[in-house]
């Protein structure tokens, strides 16, 4: 449920799933999504994609998504460590990868390695979407289950 609600605050805060000035009418596009969680991301930007693109998902689990009988034709999944080398096969593969909320599990806090990672799997031109929060500015706010009251704080939010 918090990848899913995480999905859903960061594309209608954004109001895109991939950025506007990331080409994809693209014949055979190809994209990657690294960190797959629910593969919401994957199965929301297949509906606008054209029917050739194909997006595969890497992850080192898929245990959080749907059967992938539910999922679009072309839409796969790879298990892979992005903090790994990638195989040669992938390499160059991808005009777009896409990465989001990665920062708090970057290894030393360290982006470097897991981005040549990333480089080596994109090709020449393409497009790296990597997104995250903005820590500097960053709130929580807690809630009751009870049902809101006209001077409640958060009501007033």
């Amino acid at each position: 449920s918090r990848t899913t609600l995480q999905h859903y605050l960061y594309k209608d805060g954004l109001n895109y799933l991939l950025h506007p000035s990331i080409p994809t009418s693209k014949e055979n596009l190809r994209v990657a999504e690294i960190g797959v969680g629910t593969c919401i991301w994957m199965i929301e930007l297949a509906r606008y994609l054209p029917t050739s693109a194909q997006l595969d998902g890497f992850d080192i689990s898929f245990v959080q998504c749907p059967p992938k009988d539910w999922l679009c034709p072309n839409i796969a999944w790879i298990e892979h460590d992005v903090f790994s080398e990638p195989p040669t096969e992938l390499h160059e593969k991808y005009d777009v990868i896409h990465i989001q909320l990665f920062i708090t599990i970057l290894r030393d806090g360290n982006p470097v390695p897991m981005l040549q990672n990333l480089m080596k799997m994109l090709k020449p031109g393409g497009y790296i979407q990597w997104g995250e929060w903005d820590f500097n500015s960053w709130e929580i706010l807690r809630t009751s289950s009870a049902p809101p009251q006209e001077n409640d704080e958060l009501n007033q939010i």
